[in-house]
């Protein structure tokens, strides 16, 4: 029986962070897994929301993927938060769970192709 390792190329975390001045306005934090990069959080500082920084992060991410090798994105959303934000930067729902929250709310599977 072989044994499971850590190997430490297996994933690789990608951190980008929009800044406006000194003060954190945005981040988004993601893991590169084999051809894949999973987007774990996106957010951007209410204020700030409808400026660009959001797509910003996203096109950041989507090309450092590439240069990784990725040939995938994945992100998941719920249904109050930003499906709509991926379908316009040419997300596709991979799948969906409703009321995943039990208070009636899809939670969204989104995946790209680079």
């Amino acid at each position: 029986m072989e044994r499971a390792t850590h190997d430490a190329d297996f994933s690789k975390p990608l951190v980008l962070l929009a800044r406006d001045q000194n003060k954190l306005v945005g981040g988004l934090i993601a893991e590169h897994v084999l051809a894949w990069l999973k987007i774990s959080i996106m957010a951007v500082d209410p204020p700030y929301r409808g400026q660009g920084i959001g797509s910003s992060l996203l096109i950041d991410a989507e090309r450092r993927a590439a240069a990784m090798g990725c040939k995938y994105l994945y992100a998941d959303t719920m249904q109050y938060q930003a499906p709509q934000f991926y379908l316009k930067h040419g997300f596709q729902v991979a799948g969906q769970i409703p009321n995943w929250d039990s208070h009636g709310h899809t939670k969204f599977f989104m995946t790209k192709e680079l």
